[in-house]
């Protein structure tokens, strides 16, 4: 006979919760590698040559995308220690999937570049706020299990996306995949707002090492 000891309780809202913190990292980074099957359909409908195609859409995107990212990344990890997380993780995911949808439909190379560079706000900002919330649903005894639950996911999601698009996009073209990846966000991230919970800081460092097993 045995009994299951549980050091901090998860209420269902914080399973809501934790669900949408998911789903909202696996659309947001399956965003990531739209681009690369579609290079060349995107490097002529702008009229770029095989050289700028590299350049711009290989080099230059990639390049603001990840430094709007980085340091995004470090505002956000400041700003997740003294600002509401829930409403931080609402903007980031708003702000990072607006410019994604709207990528479904540029029409210059200019309004490309600016919107891919937007839309590395939200992976930027997501990955702070998402960590610190884990670590105080979960506690020390747990945390590294969840976070590689966390990178399977967003594994999955730049897997996922960068899959879409090589397949869609040959008959409907590069810009549909950024709209189809960044409309179901807006759904979760609204439910979120509505029901999703947000922990106490240092909730779960209480708690020990969390659910055991004892055998009496």
């Amino acid at each position: 006979m045995y009994k299951k000891i549980t050091d901090i309780n998860l209420t269902k809202m914080d399973y809501f919760s934790l669900t949408s913190l998911f789903i909202l990292s696996f659309f947001l980074f399956a965003d990531q590698n739209l681009m690369s099957p579609n290079l060349t359909q995107i490097a002529d409908d702008f009229g770029f040559g095989p050289i700028e195609r590299d350049i711009k859409l290989g080099g230059e995107i990639s390049l603001v995308f990840w430094l709007v990212g980085g340091v995004v990344t470090l505002l956000f990890g400041y700003l997740t220690d003294t600002v509401s997380r829930k409403s931080l993780l609402v903007v980031a995911v708003l702000v990072g999937e607006i410019p994604c949808l709207l990528t479904g439909f540029v029409e210059t190379y200019s309004q490309f570049f600016w919107l891919r560079a937007l839309t590395g706000i939200g992976i930027g900002a997501v990955m702070p706020i998402t960590y610190s919330l884990l670590g105080d649903y979960f506690p020390a005894g747990q945390r590294s299990k969840i976070v590689g639950y966390l990178g399977l996911v967003v594994g999955l999601g730049m897997a996922s996306g960068q899959m879409l698009s090589g397949f869609i996009g040959e008959d409907y073209g590069w810009r549909a995949p950024f709209v189809l990846v960044a409309a179901p966000n807006f759904v979760v991230v609204l439910l979120y707002g509505i029901w999703g919970t947000e922990p106490n800081r240092g909730r779960s460092d209480k708690s020990g090492v969390g659910p055991q097993i004892s055998w009496i």
